[in-house]
């Protein structure tokens, strides 16, 4: 199946939910994706297509959704997965980050001891919009002396900018 057809099926299984978690926010819903077994299986094999997935020693899934999309794409791929969770999530030696969310403040963190042995890591999350935790999580690879390969997202919203903020490649498979 092309990029397009997946696109276009993606775009029909996005539920949209208005006014959720708040007032005047419009969620994106991926979760009908994953209850569709051939469209997932599709989704999988497009990120594990992505050149940055391509060139990653390792690959770091976002806290939480992201985790749905990179353990599958980590299993078809035969890559290692890592994890970025939020506060009090991981145990052992971490390195964490915080970050701005459009209503205050959270925080990010990976294992030490996992990170170590990779040098080139993908970071994948379900969605990208003001870019803050994607941007935190590419904060602590490089400040680890990791590269970033890139960020990969299911969906991205091109009207809050959040690639701009990021210092390396977006590869999203749809745009609104």
């Amino acid at each position: 199946m092309s990029l397009e057809q997946v696109r276009s099926r993606l775009d029909s299984a996005i539920a949209l939910h208005q006014d959720f978690p708040k007032e005047g926010i419009i969620f994106r819903d991926i979760m009908p994706i994953l209850a569709n077994p051939s469209l997932f299986a599709d989704v999988v094999s497009c990120f594990c297509d992505m050149p940055q997935i391509c060139r990653a020693d390792a690959l770091i899934g976002i806290d939480a959704r992201g985790f749905l999309l990179a353990s599958a794409v980590a299993l078809k791929s035969s890559k290692p997965l890592l994890t970025a969770r939020k506060p009090g999530k991981l145990p052992g030696s971490l390195v964490s980050s915080a970050y701005e969310l459009e209503y205050g403040v959270n925080e990010i963190s990976i294992q030490i001891d996992l990170i170590r042995p990779f040098d080139n890591l993908a970071v994948i999350d379900d969605l990208l919009a003001t870019g803050g935790t994607a941007n935190a999580v590419v904060n602590l690879i490089e400040g680890l002396d990791k590269k970033t390969t890139g960020v990969c997202v299911l969906v991205e919203l091109l009207g809050l900018g959040g690639s701009s903020c990021l210092s390396v490649d977006v590869n999203s498979l749809i745009q609104y």
